[in-house]
């Protein structure tokens, strides 16, 4: 039986799993300085899922305008995905920035990425824009969208 999920802020102590997670999950090469600095520029957009001692997922972001907020990452593990971690990750980022007044909020998703953009369509989220090009491998991505 797996533990139950918690939900809570991050803490720099999750740097080195929270980093893992990221660069397996998102296929791309992050550096723990960007986690830290967004982490203490918004440690209210920074929440991560853990079970037991197990980092399983994060939502990292930032606000962009006194009314924007942007998602920067999200990522769940493995073997965690379609359980309503990342779900419950987005949610707890949305209530944080709604409770500061932000309106509107803003994330970019590798076209490819089915699992994730369902997800956000699922809470709200719509396609705004492409940005051709975006990520480290050449893949465009989705500028997706939502009215808080």
């Amino acid at each position: 039986m797996r533990p139950p999920v918690q939900y809570r802020l991050f803490d720099d102590e999750d740097l080195h799993e929270v980093l893992r997670l990221a660069n397996d999950a998102l296929d791309e090469d992050y550096d723990g300085g960007l986690f830290l600095h967004f982490a203490r520029l918004h440690p209210e957009a920074f929440h991560v899922a853990e079970a037991g001692d197990e980092i399983l997922g994060f939502v990292m972001g930032t606000v962009q305008r006194a009314y924007q907020a942007r998602i920067l990452a999200l990522a769940v593990a493995d073997g965690w995905r379609r359980q309503g971690v990342g779900t419950r990750l987005t949610q707890r980022f949305l209530t944080a920035f709604r409770q500061h007044g932000v309106k509107r909020v803003t994330l970019e998703v590798r076209v490819s990425n089915d699992g994730a953009k369902e997800l956000y369509r699922s809470m709200g989220f719509e396609t705004d824009d492409v940005i051709e090009e975006y990520y480290n491998d050449g893949e465009d991505a989705y500028v997706m969208v939502r009215t808080l």
